[in-house]
């Protein structure tokens, strides 16, 4: 059986304020493409389809075109809630659209049955653990035992696991921070401190494991649980991650396969490093990469921002790293006892990161000078 293991699409993000609602449309028409071209058994969408509980209107509607096509193609989707999602409007509708092929799982439920696909082989049983915080679960399944994510998972685990006969194939689709897994820092956590993390062991009675939530695409404790990673760059750090999604074989005796495909996004992301003087002259071309610029001039750049956007159009933001830090005797001065001029010196060495060098300090001399005889006029 195959599958097309997708994740973390977080449809409506906004980054530096951009919405990237156009970046992700132009990466899912492939991701669409690639459907038609691989006629995989389902697809499978393991959590954060949205960036936030109440999404923007275009992102629902870019879901609404995705799934329709997916339909449209009788591809059967599996797509569960994640942190980032409203469960209650994940799920809105999931009777309905089953009927249809589309299987949402917006709310972890004690009554949640185990999906059942079949090819040749015989069935194949989806295990999707939809997202919920422990005391919902604790709630909804009368489970007091459930204290944190690696409690709750294991009564979801159980629950479902308990529908598999034996010796059948399983598949388990969640999103949860597995522990052992990489972290980026577009991830919201899930809880503080390390209660929010679940062992790998959780899913090892399953053929293959099919998570979301972290966004670099890893696997953790086996090779048969896997993460497909996001489908974009969401941040900086993620700048040198390759996305895409996974294409997964699942054998007649359980053995599985994987291919990971990239995906092409109208913008990249990179980081750039160097002097203003580096970056804005010919040895650097120009590129329409959304950018992060560290410059690593020891002095201010006037206008920085704006003369590097005539080069790099999508440059977002900009660090100055070569900049010193003030020094502490600086820092502590009592500034009702300073006068005009040394209060200046203090502000150009804070901004410059170094004190006045002998030439500015006599043009400054001369500045103080004129002003002064403006004054006497």
């Amino acid at each position: 059986m195959r599958f097309i293991h997708t994740a973390d699409w977080h449809l409506g993000r906004i980054f530096y304020e951009r919405y990237l609602t156009e970046d992700q449309a132009y990466v899912l028409a492939q991701f669409l493409e690639l459907v038609r071209e691989v006629r995989p058994d389902a697809v499978v969408i393991a959590g954060d389809l949205y960036d936030r509980a109440v999404p923007p209107a275009q992102a629902v509607a870019l879901l609404d075109d995705v799934l329709t096509e997916l339909a449209a193609m009788r591809v059967p989707v599996v797509a569960i809630s994640g942190n980032h999602d409203s469960t209650e409007r994940v799920e809105f509708g999931a009777r309905l659209m089953a009927t249809g092929g589309v299987h949402l799982y917006g709310m972890a439920r004690p009554d949640t049955a185990p999906l059942v696909l079949r090819d040749a082989a015989g069935p194949v049983y989806i295990c999707p653990f939809a997202f919920a915080d422990p005391a919902t679960v604790r709630i909804e399944f009368g489970a007091e035992s459930v204290r944190d994510y690696a409690t709750l998972f294991a009564a979801q685990h159980a629950r479902l696991r308990a529908q598999v006969p034996a010796g059948n194939r399983s598949v388990a689709v969640a999103h949860a921070f597995v522990a052992g897994g990489e972290e980026s820092a577009s991830e919201r956590p899930l809880s503080v401190g390390g209660s929010s993390q679940v062992p790998w062991t959780t899913f090892a009675e399953y053929d293959y494991t099919m998570l979301g939530h972290l966004h670099r695409p890893q696997q953790v404790g086996q090779p048969y649980i896997r993460y497909s990673g996001s489908l974009l760059k969401y941040s900086f750090d993620e700048a040198e991650h390759r996305k895409g999604i996974d294409i997964v074989e699942l054998g007649a005796d359980g053995s599985a396969t994987r291919e990971s495909v990239a995906l092409r996004p109208k913008y990249d992301m990179r980081i750039l490093t160097g002097s203003f003087a580096e970056l804005i002259g010919e040895g650097t071309p120009s590129c329409e990469d959304y950018l992060l610029v560290r410059l690593t001039d020891e002095g201010p750049v006037l206008d920085a921002m704006g003369r590097l956007r005539d080069k790099f159009p999508q440059i977002l933001g900009i660090e100055p790293i070569g900049l010193a830090a003030p020094t502490a005797s600086r820092e502590r001065a009592d500034l009702r006892r300073v006068g005009q001029e040394e209060l200046f010196n203090m502000f150009a060495e804070r901004l410059g990161g170094r004190p006045l060098n002998e030439a500015e300090t006599a043009v400054m001399a001369e500045v103080w000078r004129e002003l002064r005889e403006e004054d006497e006029r």
